[in-house]
């Protein structure tokens, strides 16, 4: 197995591979940084020839990105494709399945969005939900203590958090940076925390068990379109029940392990079941029980999903043989 993976130009890797791209005139670089071969280049749509050559890979899996921009590229080299959907934001892939041959095959992280490309293109894909090394969110020592809400940008229901912990003034809440944030959001989120009283704003982390061992309700109320909610599945390892928004694939990530709200439901239906949870000690135990044990389902069990992904890729050779 080998990665083909683009760049960030903000992170020091990426930095330092744009210098050496630079300097020596190369199209990509390789290292084994993870164990594994890592091909690594600014555009993953352009000299895939080069990368061939070097892999000689008997499937190409793309994912994230732009997928079908990099799918159709890569078609034309004559090897089985497998794309792997994650989001439903059609409007910025610049090409779609329409462009890819009649024998690719896809997967799709979620039921929502396998349905929502059903729709869309009248492909079916098979759903994989996103994988998870539980041990890097279990906390088995919590300490709950408050009601938290990652990410408080306003697509992801910012205003809707706030106007919760105005109305639970006696909650703690923290509010924890995910996607970096404009200065004049995170200058909105200072002012409305300093009105509220009650939230702390935290700094994004890496290390989410410091976040899951001190939350005892998680709030997610996007209005965003949700392929997966991949915070929720994370919750849901150390039993911390959800409640969030009843949209896109918010649905399935928190299932039976929280309570879902409708998106143009009354601000009050948020504090009743923020509340509920807070106060009643057997219905929160109840809930966290539920969390839990919704996080042991087979579909996100690792090798359930990769025998399903394996058998995806056998699916694709398997097409690419019939059409000879």
């Amino acid at each position: 197995m080998s990665v083909l993976s683009g760049l960030y130009h903000k992170d020091r890797l990426g930095f330092l591979i744009r210098a050496y791209l630079k300097l020596t005139g190369q199209k990509f670089v390789r290292d084994t940084l993870p164990g594994y071969p890592v091909y690594r280049k600014w555009f993953v749509w352009e000299d895939g020839d080069r990368i061939i050559r070097r892999a000689k890979p008997d499937v190409i899996i793309v994912s994230a990105g732009k997928p079908f921009k990099t799918a159709k590229h890569f078609a034309q080299f004559g090897i089985p494709l497998v794309v792997y959907v994650r989001d439903v934001e059609f409007h910025k892939y610049e090409a779609s399945p329409d462009d890819l041959p009649d024998n690719t095959v896809y997967v799709a992280n979620s039921e929502f969005t396998a349905n929502a490309y059903r729709e869309k293109y009248g492909i079916e894909a098979v759903p994989i939900p996103p994988m998870f090394m539980a041990e890097r969110y279990r906390c088995e020592n919590r300490k709950p203590e408050v009601v938290s809400f990652i990410n408080p940008h306003p697509d992801k229901g910012r205003n809707v958090a706030f106007q919760i912990a105005e109305r639970c003034p006696d909650i703690p809440f923290e509010f924890i940076e995910g996607w970096p944030l404009p200065d004049a959001i995170r200058e909105e989120n200072v002012q409305l925390a300093e009105k509220c009283g009650n939230v702390t704003l935290k700094p994004r982390t890496n290390d989410m068990k410091t976040i899951y061992g001190r939350t005892k309700v998680l709030l997610i109320p996007s209005q965003w379109r949700e392929a997966w909610g991949r915070i929720a599945s994370e919750a849901h390892f150390s039993g911390i029940p959800c409640v969030a928004t009843k949209i896109g694939g918010l649905s399935e990530s928190v299932g039976d392990g929280g309570i879902l709200i409708e998106p143009d439901a009354p601000i009050e239906e948020w504090v009743n079941a923020v509340r509920k949870l807070w106060d009643d000690q057997n219905y929160y135990k109840h809930m966290s029980e539920q969390a839990l044990t919704y996080s042991q389902r087979p579909t996100l069990n690792k090798d359930h999903q990769l025998d399903t992904l394996l058998g995806a890729c056998e699916k694709a050779r398997e097409n690419w043989k019939s059409a000879g």
